[in-house]
């Protein structure tokens, strides 16, 4: 395997450890709960926690690592989330488990972020950036799809700890990775001075762009009805609620981390042939007309088949989303990737948040966040529609602008 084939296959390594890592927890609630004596809603708390401080690492160290180099920002970060780790693995008490949690978030939130930037610096065209993010979409998805199988099974017929134990090894084996195959995409770059007033003129820079922004709230709440809602929230929906066995529970989850890869995929072979604004619209309606249905009917299937839906609404519009709002910026794109991921993140503990705090049902919550998702996010583009990008030029006729020059 050569240098670049490494290097890429780390990278993709990141991402999917990062989303492993933060989507073990929600699935395991209940079971945590039942054997350790802490109250659900202690363990939502803990949760937001877990989703707040995620954010606050994207945001700090997304645009630190700009400064001080973003090899030493990943190796950093793993080394915090392994400590986490060993925290929650060894924990007996809700205090050290959230503690635990606090300090994963602290250091995963960094592993997309940093990761995401590099791939921005190294690859210029448009269209191989698209299908480079939808290959990440693909990753930061199959994190939940072997976080939820992995977790429940493992605490149901081992130990809850052993989950983090299990995760604190796989984050040594990236942190190595990491040593020996990544590189800073630009040779001449130099470690700098952290610039407080730089970082804030980059945020600034990227907040005053409207697309950039739209995109990145767009992409921000679609991915946390996901990993926040569907899977933050179904072990209450479908164990208590509809008296869901945990293995079928784990085999629903599965089946709706499915879904948002079948949008990817739908996004992938037919977003770089056909109008993207246009599917996005597309998108929306899929989830709209799911999000009536479920509004109106809350039995077993239509819950599973509508949230199946919205899955694959939801997955289409990531990969488009992401593409839309980095293509329209030419620097600062370890900001921007921290403002992505950190909005996603952000709006996870919000949902968490609210549904540890108020007395909501949570299919009832669910459903309200939907609509107020689709109908702001449709808004959004009637206003601001995306730019297109360029066409890229056939190799015959750039063989011809180069003899020609």
């Amino acid at each position: 395997m050569n240098t670049n084939s490494r290097f890429i296959y780390t990278i993709y390594a990141i991402f999917f450890v990062a989303y492993l890592t933060l989507s073990s927890t929600a699935p395991i609630l209940l079971t945590i709960s039942q054997k350790s004596h802490i109250s659900m809603t202690d363990l939502q708390l803990g949760v937001s926690l877990l989703f707040f401080f995620f954010s606050v690492s994207s945001i700090v160290l997304g645009p630190v690592s700009d400064f001080v180099g973003r090899r030493n920002v990943l190796l950093i970060a793993q080394s915090v989330s392994f400590i986490g780790l060993v925290l929650c693995a060894f924990s007996d008490s809700f205090y050290t488990f959230t503690f635990g949690l606090i300090i994963i978030g602290l250091g995963t939130g960094a592993f997309s972020v940093v990761s995401r930037s590099i791939v921005n610096h190294a690859i210029k065209d448009h269209h191989l950036l698209f299908k480079a993010y939808t290959s990440f979409s693909v990753l930061v998805i199959a994190g939940p799809i072997v976080a939820t199988k992995m977790s429940i099974e493992m605490a149901q017929f081992l130990n809850w700890h052993l989950i983090y134990a299990v995760l604190a090894v796989l984050v040594l084996c990236v942190l190595f990775s990491t040593y020996k195959n990544t590189h800073e995409p630009d040779k001449a770059f130099k470690p700098s001075r952290v610039n407080v007033k730089g970082i804030t003129e980059q945020f600034l820079y990227c907040a005053k762009n409207p697309l950039f922004m739209k995109n990145a709230i767009l992409v921000g709440l679609f991915f946390s009805v996901i990993l926040g809602l569907f899977l933050g929230f179904g072990p209450e929906i479908f164990i208590k609620r509809f008296h869901v066995s945990t293995s079928d529970y784990s085999n629903i989850a599965l089946f709706i981390c499915i879904a948002y890869l079948v949008g990817n995929m739908i996004s992938k072979h037919i977003g770089s042939r056909v109008d993207k604004r246009h599917l996005k619209f597309v998108a929306f309606a899929v989830v709209a007309m799911a999000t009536l249905i479920l509004s109106t009917h809350n039995s077993l299937d239509y819950t599973v088949g509508t949230f199946f839906t919205i899955g694959v609404g939801a997955g289409m519009l990531g990969p488009m989303g992401t593409h839309g709002g980095m293509k329209v910026l030419d620097k600062h794109f370890g900001t921007a990737a921290a403002m992505f991921t950190a909005l996603f993140s952000i709006f996870s503990a919000l949902w968490s948040y609210l549904h540890a705090v108020l007395n909501i049902d949570a299919l009832t919550l669910i459903t309200v966040i939907l609509w107020c998702i689709v109908i702001g996010c449709t808004v959004f583009e009637l206003v601001k529609p995306d730019q297109e990008s360029p066409k890229p030029q056939s190799n015959k006729h750039t063989i011809q602008h180069q003899k020609a020059a």
